[in-house]
């Protein structure tokens, strides 16, 4: 049995500390997350997803609108 629901691979991951973005991976379980680091075993997780080239901000949540 998986102990993660997913696995977001080769993504460039922001974390919000202010430190530059790194390439590892993402493994979230129950709605949050569960590890990072690079090359996560993905028989690990339920489903993966590749995302080289792609940034990943977790727990990033954008309110911007032009509603005003």
């Amino acid at each position: 049995m998986a102990q993660w629901d997913l696995l977001i691979t080769g993504a460039k991951v922001y974390d919000g500390e202010g430190t530059p973005g790194r390439v590892e991976d993402i493994a979230i379980a129950n709605g949050v997350v569960a590890a990072r680091g690079a090359n996560l075993p993905q028989s690990e997780a339920s489903q993966c997803v590749e995302a080289s080239g792609k940034w990943l901000i977790p727990g990033m949540l954008d309110i911007h609108t032009h509603l005003d």
